[in-house]
C-alpha cells in the first residue's frame, strides 16, 4: 500500500497534530502500508518524513520515497530511501509541482492530509484526491 501526504508548507509544529499522524501511519503499516511518498517541501511534509524515519527502526520493510518535481543543486535527506522523478514534460516549475502533486496521488492508495484553508495547493491536491476516489484521512 502506497502512502503519499498533503499538508501546508507552513505550519506550527504541534505535538498533537504529530502524536495523531504517528498513530495514523503505525495503523496504516499495520494494515500493509509500505511505501511513503514525499514531496520534499513543507512543515507538515517533514513532520511526516520524520515520523517514518523513526519508524523505520520497528518497522524495517517499509521506505520512504522522495517525489521531486525538478532537479535541483540541493541536498536530499538522508531520511528517504531514494529519490523519484515523475515524467513531467520539462515543465516550468510552477506547472511541474502540480503535476508532481497528482502523480503522487495516483500512485497513492492513501492520501493524509492536514488542510485548513481552501485556497491552496493543498486543498487542489486533495480535491483531485477525491475525484480519483483515493481513501482520505484528515488531520
Amino acid at each position: 500500500m502506497t502512502v503519499t501526504f498533503c499538508g501546508h508548507s507552513q505550519l506550527t509544529i504541534n505535538y498533537k497534530i504529530k502524536n495523531m499522524l504517528e498513530e495514523i501511519l503505525i495503523k496504516l503499516i499495520d494494515e500493509g502500508a509500505n511505501e511513503f511518498l514525499f514531496s520534499g517541501y513543507g512543515i507538515f511534509d517533514r513532520i511526516a518524513t520524520d515520523i517514518v524515519y523513526e519508524l523505520k527502526s520497528t518497522y524495517p520493510n517499509i521506505r520512504s520515497i522522495l517525489v521531486a518535481a525538478y532537479i535541483y543543486s540541493g541536498n536530499y535527506s538522508d531520511r528517504y530511501d531514494y529519490t523519484v522523478f515523475p515524467p513531467l514534460e520539462n515543465l516550468p516549475s510552477e506547472f511541474a509541482v502540480t503535476k508532481r502533486n497528482k502523480w503522487m496521488v495516483d500512485k497513492s492508495d492513501v492520501v493524509v492530509s492536514h488542510v485548513d484553508f481552501p485556497a491552496c495547493d493543498s486543498a487542489q491536491m486533495i480535491e483531485y484526491a477525491e475525484q480519483k476516489w483515493k481513501k482520505i484521512i484528515k488531520i
